[in-house]
């Protein structure tokens, strides 16, 4: 009898062992807005091993992953034009009611800028130099080179912008930093400046009698 009272415990510690899961909700909103469901929010959940899921926020009620194995998670939540999150959980009994994460989204303010000074964005000869933007309130001077080339946390905004460098040309223009302007593969406001050589200049012929008033021949 005490067989069988150990073999019948064992089972129901296994199907215990096997069963150790739980639902972990998501709710996300946007930060100083109304509390309701942001959609369109990529949440990511990772053990960094076996799991590793992905869902896409927009339910009312609560965005779930279901079933989801006990043990320690990371997540990450990310939405374009938004700063993204990032945190862990722990995922365990919890009283039987799943576990619930609440996150609130900030509106993204400012973002990278890649300078490209390349005569190809591919193959072609980088040269280093120096570049400033302005738009009339903030103002960023940086040096680039091949390797230190990004200009970190530029605030939103229309920038003019010099590239200077030793034996060439400024190079000037318009840099527009704002959501749309983004590269999504990278994260980053592409800002392409390339400074040819200067290799011929105009020449003014002057052929008058005085620079002012003289004859012209």
């Amino acid at each position: 009898m005490k067989k069988l009272y150990f073999i019948a415990l064992l089972l129901l510690s296994s199907i215990h062992l096997f069963g150790q899961t739980n639902d972990v909700f998501f709710f996300v909103t946007e930060a100083g807005g109304p509390p309701v469901t942001l959609s369109g929010a990529t949440i990511s959940l990772t053990d960094g091993a076996a799991y590793d899921q992905s869902i896409v926020s927009g339910d009312p009620i609560g965005d779930v992953f279901t079933a989801v194995p006990y043990g320690d998670y990371t997540y990450t939540i990310i939405k374009d034009c938004y700063i993204t999150i990032t945190g862990a959980i722990t995922v365990d009994l919890n009283g039987g009611a799943g576990i619930s994460v609440f996150a609130s989204l900030s509106n993204m303010t400012a973002a990278p800028v890649f300078v490209n000074a390349s005569a190809h964005p591919i193959i072609g000869q980088w040269v280093d130099g120096h570049v400033n933007l302005n738009d009339g309130v903030n103002n960023y001077d940086y040096d680039v080179t091949e390797f230190d080339n990004i200009i970190l946390d530029v605030t939103f905004g229309t920038y003019d912008y010099t590239f200077s460098r030793s034996g060439a040309c400024d190079v000037t223009g318009v840099l527009t930093v704002d959501c749309a302007s983004i590269d999504p593969m990278s994260g980053n406001v592409p800002m392409n400046v390339y400074s040819p050589n200067v290799t011929s200049a105009p020449v003014f012929v002057n052929a008058s009698a005085h620079p002012i008033i003289g004859q012209w021949v």
